[in-house]
């Protein structure tokens, strides 16, 4: 059984750019939070382009998280990054994820 103390709390910086360039690095270090009991938290305050390739792999790693019976959190959300998934139709996820 899995107590609070075995919960790591995890915080990535996301970077200015998220796009295709980098969607298979982010896929990576998310890969690394999967397989611990994590709480990840994406601080997005410097995101200033997000493409679709990046938004699919945060929402991956955040059903992905959840399935396992962890979480994904998002801090201090740029306009731009706040503004990507709502022009793509994922409010409820950026709702769901966001502490804002």
């Amino acid at each position: 059984m899995t107590t609070q103390e075995d919960i790591t709390d995890s915080i990535v910086q996301l970077p200015d750019i998220l796009n295709l360039a980098v969607a298979e690095n982010l896929r990576d270090t998310f890969i690394q939070h999967l397989t611990v009991e994590t709480r990840l938290t994406l601080d997005a305050q410097m995101v200033d382009t997000i493409t679709t390739p990046c938004i699919q792999v945060i929402i991956a790693a955040g059903q992905s998280l959840e399935e396992n019976g962890n979480s994904l959190a998002v801090i201090n959300p740029s306009p731009a990054f706040t503004a990507a998934f709502s022009d793509l139709g994922f409010t409820d996820f950026f709702d769901k994820w966001s502490s804002t």
